[in-house]
């Protein structure tokens, strides 16, 4: 049994051998499973955009994977589908895992944390990047894709506040294995 306290309050315990955890990663001594069988992810890197669209939030292909300052597209239901199209592209290039770098992030001027260009903020817009995320990790459990999510540091109140919703919000979904809370840590000495 493997198990890993989020806080005082929450605690996510894994079984193996149980049948409500059959498809989430676990560790066997060094090695990663799925079931009974090894699990070696082959991991690409994915930047990603929360973006404010039509009154809800979508993750969106970073815009500087084509036009520096634009978005190749701009409603829901073109953004998912081209998500769709770069996963099955992933998929197709024998990647099983995607890092989803969400890291990026500026600060408006009441210090309030946001994604992109169409601000979606981590405070205000809590829920519907939750549900952004379910989006995106519907797409990826599709193609059959397991995801490390990378995001901001947890250093403040408001990234760590962000940071237990998500851990909360996903703790059910196998297909997000693993979190990344620190890009490249070498570089903050």
């Amino acid at each position: 049994m493997y198990s890993c306290t989020i806080s005082d309050k929450y605690e996510y315990t894994s079984n193996p051998r149980n049948t409500a955890y059959r498809d989430f990663v676990y560790i066997d001594g060094s090695t990663f499973k799925i079931a009974d069988t090894v699990y070696f992810p082959l991991m690409v890197n994915y930047k990603v955009e929360p973006l404010k669209v039509g009154g809800g939030v979508v993750i969106s292909p970073a815009r500087y994977y084509e036009s520096p300052m634009l978005y190749e597209t701009k409603t829901k239901d073109s953004i998912l589908y081209q998500v769709e199209a770069h996963l099955q592209m992933m998929k197709e290039m024998g990647f099983n895992t995607i890092r989803v770098c969400m890291d990026v992030l500026s600060r408006n001027e009441h210090g309030y944390y946001y994604h992109s260009q169409t601000p979606a903020y981590l405070k205000a817009d809590e829920s519907l990047i939750l549900n952004a995320i379910d989006d995106f990790l519907d797409i990826a459990n599709e193609k059959g894709l397991k995801v490390m999510l990378l995001i901001k540091p947890p250093f403040e109140d408001e990234l760590k506040n962000f940071a237990i919703a998500i851990l909360k919000h996903c703790a059910n979904n196998p297909t997000l294995f693993a979190y990344d809370f620190m890009n490249e840590p070498l570089y903050f000495d």
